[in-house]
Formats: C-alpha cells, sequence, structure tokens
C-alpha cells in the first residue's frame, strides 16, 4: 500500500496537544504515527523537500503555541527517521552535494525537538546511528559538540551516566581553544551530573567552581550578552544549590541573591530557591508564608506564559503542594492537587526525576497523616520507578526513609531493599573509580597539575565517605541476616513443640504492673525522702531502681506487641500465588537485568492454595537467589539474560499434594549435571552451592517443608533443567474452590483443611 508526503501531514495536524491534554498522565514521547513496515513511501519529493514542505506548513499554522509545534516537529522527525534513517541508509542521502548543508542542519534539529519532547532513547539510537555513518565526519565541530551534548543530556536521564559524562568530558576537549562560555556550559552540566545523580558533591562543587571561576575572569559583572548572562546565572544558582545542600544556609542565601539579581526583572528560579530554602533551613513556618505561597504561585503562572518553560512547572507545583500541606493553614485537598499537577506534567515530558518526587512526597504526606499503609504504596511506586531508570541517589534516599519510617514493611522485604542499597552504593563506587579514569584520559590538557590533583583528593575523599557507607550497609545485611536465620530455626522449633515464645512473652506482659503503679510507688518514695531526711539515700536508690524497672517493662510491652503483630500476621492467610509472584518481584526489584529470565506458572484448575505465611516468602526468595547465584558463578551475564530460563510450576497433584517445581534451564548438560551434585549437597548434607555461601539456604528449606510441613523436598534433572522440586500436604491448606484467584467480589466454596 501507497502512502504519501500529504497522508502522513494529514495524521499529524490531527494530533492536537489540547485535546490530549484531557487525558490523564499523557506521554508526548509515546505518541507515535501509524508507519506501518509495509508500507509504501513516496520518496520522489526528496528527503529536503518532503521536510521543508511539513515544517512550513507547521510553522505556518502552529506559530503561537510552541508546544504543539514541538510535538509536531518531533512526529515529522519521527516519520524522516523511519522512512530515510532506518529503513535505508543515511549516506544515501549525501549524493546531492548541494543539498548536503541543508540535510545535517535538519538531523540537528531532530536531536533538539527529541530531547525535549522527552524521547530520550529515539535521540540515543538516532545519535548512535549517526556516529557509524560517513554523515559524521560531515558535520563541524561545533555541531558534532551540539549533537553530542543533546545525546549526554538523553543519556542521563535514562540513567546511563557513563556515556553522559564520556560525552561531556569529550566535548570539553573538543572545547580547548574554542568559545568560554561553551567551556563554562560544559562544566555546569558535568557538575549537574554529579550533584544530581551521583551523590558526589565534592565533585560536584569542583566543576561548578571551576566555571565561576572563567565567569568571573573572562566574563562581566553585569553581562549584557543574554548567553553570559544565562550561564552566570545557572553557575549563581547551581553554587547555592550545593552550599544548600551542604548546609550552609548563609553562603546559599548570598549566592541565590546574585543570581536573582544578575537575572533580573522576576528574578528566575533562584528567587524559588530563595522561598523553598526558609521552610528547608527551619520547619517553623514563617511570618509571610502566604506571601512565599503567592511568589511560587505567581512563578509557576509565569511559566505558563512560556510553553517552553512548561516541564518545569511540575517540580514548582510539587514543591508547593509540599508547602500547603506542612502549612496546615489551607484544605489539604489544594496540596494534593498541586503534587498531581506536578505529576501530570512530569509525565507529559517523560520527567523521571520529577515523577519520583512526586512519589515520594505524597509518601511523606502519608506518613504524616498516619496513613502508614498509602506511604508504603507510594513509595514502592517511587522507589520502582528510579530503580527502572537508575536514578540511583533517588532510590537510595527512599529505600533510606522506608527502612527508618515505614512500619509496615515484613523482614523479607526490608533484606530486599537492603541488598538493593549494596547494589547502588557498589555502582557509586565504581563512578568513582570511573572518574579517575576520565580525567586521568580527558583532563590533563584542560586544568593544571595541582587542579588535577585537587580532583583526585576530592574522588578519594567521595570514594572512601561512599565506600564507608556501603561498608556500614552490609554490616546491618549481614546481622539482618542472621537475625532471620535464627528466628527460622526458633520459630519452627517452637511450632513444633506446642507454643511460641511470643505467646509466652504477651502473657508475661500483661502480668507486669503499668506505668501508673510505678509512678505512684515512686511518687511514695519522693514523699518518704521529703518527710524522713534521714531516709533519702535509701529513698533515691528506691528511686532510681523503680525508674529502671518501669524502663524495662515499657520495653517488654513494646517488644511484646510487635511480636505480637507479626505473630499474627504469620498465623494469616495467603495466596501461594501471591507470596511466590511477591517473591519474584523482590527478586526482580533487586536485579531488573533477570526479569526476562523468570517465568512462573501456577495451576489451571479453577481453585485458589491459602497458605499460612511462615516465613515461606523467605523460603521462596532464597531458592531464587540461590538459583540466579549459582548461574552467576558459571555464566557470564550476557549469557544468564540472553540463554539462561527459570521457571516456577505451581499445581495440584491429585488430592494428596501441592507441587512446586524451580527449574533452572542451563545451555550445556555439563553445567546441569554440576548444579545437580551442588543443590544435593545444599539439601543433604548443609554444603552451600555458592562459595561465599551461609549454608543455611537448601537446608532450611528443607527444614521447613520436609521436618516441619511433612512435605518432600528433592533435587531433580531433565537433561539441562535442573532444580528442586517441593511437595506439601494439601491437609496445611486452604482450597478455595470456585472462582479462582479473584481478589474481590464472590471467592466461590471454601473446603477447609486442617491448620498448620
Amino acid at each position: 500500500m501507497k502512502i504519501g508526503v500529504d497522508e502522513i501531514f494529514d495524521q499529524i495536524i490531527n494530533i492536537c496537544v489540547d485535546d490530549l491534554d484531557k487525558e490523564d498522565n499523557v506521554v508526548l514521547k509515546n505518541i507515535r504515527l501509524d508507519l506501518k513496515a509495509n508500507y509504501e513511501y513516496d520518496r520522489s519529493m526528496g528527503y529536503v523537500a518532503a521536510y521543508q514542505y511539513l515544517y512550513e506548513c507547521l510553522l505556518l499554522d502552529y506559530s503561537d503555541n510552541y508546544r504543539q509545534k514541538a510535538l509536531d516537529l518531533f512526529l515529522v522527525h519521527q516519520y524522516l527517521c523511519y522512512v530515510y534513517f532506518e529503513t535505508g541508509s543515511m549516506d544515501d542521502l549525501l549524493c546531492n552535494d548541494s543539498d548536503i548543508k541543508k540535510i545535517l542542519n535538519l538531523m540537528l534539529q531532530c536531536f533538539s525537538y527529541y530531547r525535549y519532547i522527552g524521547a530520550y532513547e529515539d535521540c540515543i539510537n538516532l545519535y548512535e546511528l549517526v556516529y557509524e555513518q560517513k554523515i559524521w565526519y560531515l558535520f563541524d565541530k561545533n555541531q558534532k559538540m551540539k549533537i553530542m551534548k543533546e545525546t549526554a543530556k538523553s543519556y542521563r536521564n535514562v540513567g546511563d551516566f557513563r556515556n553522559s559524562l564520556r560525552l561531556y568530558f569529550a566535548c570539553i576537549e573538543f572545547n580547548l581553544r574554542g568559545d568560554w562560555i561553551q567551556k563554562v556550559e560544559l562544566l555546569l552540566k558535568i557538575g549537574k551530573v554529579y550533584r544530581n545523580y551521583l551523590m558526589q558533591l565534592g565533585l560536584a562543587k569542583f566543576f561548578v567552581e571551576e566555571a565561576y571561576k572563567i565567569l568571573k575572569e573572562k566574563g562581566k559583572e553585569n553581562p549584557s550578552d543574554d548567553k553570559e548572562r544565562k550561564y552566570r546565572v545557572i553557575c549563581l544558582d547551581t553554587m547555592g544549590q550545593i552550599y544548600r545542600d551542604e548546609g550552609e544556609f548563609d553562603k546559599a542565601k548570598d549566592f541565590f541573591e546574585l543570581a536573582r539579581k544578575t537575572y533580573g526583572g522576576t528574578g528566575g528560579r533562584a528567587v524559588a530557591h530563595q522561598v523553598l530554602l526558609k521552610y528547608r533551613e527551619n520547619d517553623d513556618f514563617q511570618k509571610n508564608y502566604k506571601e512565599d505561597i503567592s511568589t511560587l504561585f505567581e512563578i509557576i503562572n509565569n511559566m505558563r506564559q512560556k510553553p517552553e518553560d512548561e516541564r518545569g512547572i511540575g517540580i514548582r507545583s510539587i514543591q508547593l503542594g509540599k508547602i500547603l500541606f506542612d502549612s496546615k493553614e489551607d484544605n489539604i485537598e489544594k496540596a494534593y492537587v498541586r503534587i498531581y499537577e506536578g505529576r501530570t506534567i512530569a509525565y507529559r515530558y517523560n520527567d523521571i526525576k520529577t515523577i519520583i518526587r512526586s512519589y515520594k512526597t505524597e509518601a511523606e504526606l502519608m506518613n504524616k497523616q498516619r496513613k502508614f499503609e498509602e506511604e508504603r504504596n507510594f513509595s514502592f511506586m517511587a522507589m520502582k520507578i528510579a530503580s527502572r531508570n537508575n536514578q540511583l541517589v533517588l532510590e537510595n534516599e527512599i529505600i533510606k526513609e522506608m527502612l527508618e519510617t515505614c512500619d509496615t514493611i515484613d523482614s523479607v522485604t526490608k533484606i530486599e531493599l537492603i541488598k538493593r542499597r549494596k547494589i547502588i552504593y557498589r555502582q557509586l563506587v565504581d563512578f568513582s573509580k570511573y572518574t579517575i579514569e576520565l580525567v586521568q584520559k580527558n583532563m590533563s590538557n584542560v586544568f593544571e597539575t595541582n587542579r588535577l590533583t585537587e580532583i583526585y583528593e576530592i574522588v578519594l575523599k567521595d570514594f572512601e565517605q561512599i565506600f564507608d557507607e556501603l561498608n556500614k550497609i552490609v554490616e546491618i545485611l549481614d546481622v539482618e541476616l542472621d537475625n532471620i536465620n535464627q528466628k527460622y530455626v526458633a520459630y519452627l522449633d517452637t511450632e513444633i513443640k506446642g507454643f511460641t515464645y511470643k505467646s509466652i512473652l504477651h502473657r508475661f506482659k500483661n502480668d507486669l504492673p503499668n506505668d501508673e503503679t510505678v509512678n505512684s510507688l515512686i511518687n511514695l518514695c519522693n514523699k518518704i525522702k521529703l518527710a524522713q531526711p534521714e531516709m533519702s539515700n535509701d529513698s533515691k536508690k528506691i528511686i532510681k531502681q523503680l525508674e529502671t524497672f518501669r524502663n524495662i517493662i515499657a520495653h517488654i510491652k513494646t517488644s511484646a506487641s510487635e511480636t505480637l503483630k507479626e505473630a499474627k500476621e504469620e498465623k494469616e492467610w495467603f495466596s501461594l500465588q501471591k507470596l511466590i509472584n511477591n517473591g519474584i518481584q523482590n527478586y526482580i526489584y533487586t536485579q531488573p537485568k533477570y526479569e526476562k529470565c523468570i517465568k512462573f506458572h501456577y495451576t489451571k484448575r479453577d481453585i485458589q492454595i491459602l497458605v499460612q505465611r511462615t516465613l515461606l516468602e523467605t523460603a521462596i526468595i532464597e531458592i531464587i537467589n540461590n538459583a540466579f547465584d549459582y548461574a552467576e558463578l558459571v555464566m557470564s551475564e550476557e549469557v544468564i539474560r540472553a540463554s539462561f530460563t527459570y521457571t516456577i510450576n505451581m499445581r495440584i497433584e491429585g488430592e494428596h499434594s501441592i507441587i512446586l517445581e524451580c527449574l533452572s534451564e542451563y545451555f550445556e548438560k555439563h553445567i546441569a549435571d554440576a548444579a545437580f551434585l551442588s543443590i544435593n549437597n545444599g539439601i543433604k548434607f548443609r554444603k552451600s552451592t555458592k562459595k561465599s555461601g551461609s549454608m543455611y539456604g537448601f537446608y532450611l528449606i528443607k527444614m521447613l517443608f520436609a521436618d516441619f510441613m511433612g512435605g518432600r523436598v528433592e533435587a531433580i534433572q531433565d537433561i539441562n533443567k535442573v532444580g528442586i522440586i517441593i511437595k506439601v500436604p494439601i491437609s496445611l491448606a486452604k482450597i478455595r474452590i470456585g472462582e479462582g484467584d479473584k481478589e474481590n467480589g464472590s471467592m466461590g466454596i471454601y473446603s477447609t483443611k486442617r491448620k498448620i
């Protein structure tokens, strides 16, 4: 089927941004033209003529709507890339020398519109394609730098910080004897990567200070040149943010004020930072709170007047929402409206950091309202988005806050969160090493020897700080793992004997005196001390002992309440399918690279299996961890992702057993044979499948399912498929018949078996 330029143009003009705004969370980069592989495209007008035709029509119709024009031109380039760059060779466009300059200029625009609309992956793909073609060598130095800067920003926004830094440093090399303003811009962009994305504030400060030093040497105090003024404002504003992050609020205020004066007029974003700094510096609400709120509203409205600034509304709206909530002077719903507006705009432009911050802020507000379940859900949402997009600093912040404040996290998930923090810090340590490589390779001609030495010192200091934090996290994880393993054995042991330490503790708690009784005894001793001075010393000793006793009682009662709550949760009935899914999702969260390797197949019969939680989640995730840890011993990560499959099957065997089959499929039989032997050693002889293993894994799985539940755990092998088969008696479960695994509505008929 033939399709011409006119038909493509009709598709484009029928997409209206104002109509899309009526939908929630529309993402502009996801809007796609109907470009089918079996279409025959009309190339008779040629690349340049087709583009010029569409471009001029769009400028004519939409010159007053920046966002609509940006979307339309993104769609135009989407069409051109599909027809000319993907389905044919780019070098074929270079036949006519007179058109080459036009082609290069149009391609430069393509990178700008892709990046603006949030189509970062498209921008990166186009760069990687262009870089491999002859056309790359036809761009001049400045054009190459423009493409590299746009692509570096796209790499940064998708979490590929190595390539982002590599391109920024390469641009500085290109610019050794070039435009000093451009060098300032590049130093600021490098500083932004280190400050916002890699938690290396020392390095960020170094590069921003270097930019500021150049501005003071080369520039003017009150520059008339728009470009120079722009980067002077960004530099001053960024210095203010760094000092704010370091807690030096007075210095931060000075730089924000300088940025505001240099910007002139409305003052730019420094005004927002000045307002926000007051509420960060002091939790007490300012007397001029209403004036500050009015200022933030005005900033947001000014952005609305300039559609090219619209994406900036996202973060400002979220910050405004948080202040509205904390003030307690306005309706709380107004705060949530602002946060939702910020999130909607962030989704529109694929602004991942702002999307994450919107969910993170909402979690904080839920915590303040003591809505802990909702807090947990929003925190997990923020964390998963951060993990998928490699936003290391934000993800680390969220996990840290969850571990410190969230009361609804079970111990299994807690362990996985701590493991994830280990992975994050290891990545940050690697980036410290990578910086040394980049500086050695790219910076020897840019900085003097003493400044290079300073960079090395900063990197090493950041490295030591991050590495020290990593070691602390490892220690915490080791303690948590040990607690879980001890709890595992203790719980099984006490349950077999017919009682639990939790019930004993709870009964003992009820026999202890309450605070009122102890306080009355302390008051009595104080009266005796006053009435009988000769008894003063004895009274003091008794009072001290009573106060100690009161603290001990408080601790016992708190501990009893917590452990009883945990015991109650373990006694509840849970969907076995849901527990397995939770275990899989917990593992995928810590190792997202292996997501496509795991398959879960559950029973096709119209039933639901309910079991008591009793550390089943721990067992399930331990089984998955063992499988992939062993795979990493014998295969590279690339091979695992390409060839390795891990399958969990769940079914009912006759009327007697619930069956779980957990199978790893290796691509070579000798690896499968070795894996089978290793699993057998783990089950029968408590030997770890890994050199650094805990020796708890398969042994405790056998203890739970076989010794305690009366089932069977065996190693199985079918040619290249190796794993374990777990058989648990149906007498230890509830079977729900009728409506399968539906969570809501009618659940069908119950068939209740004996409880554990």
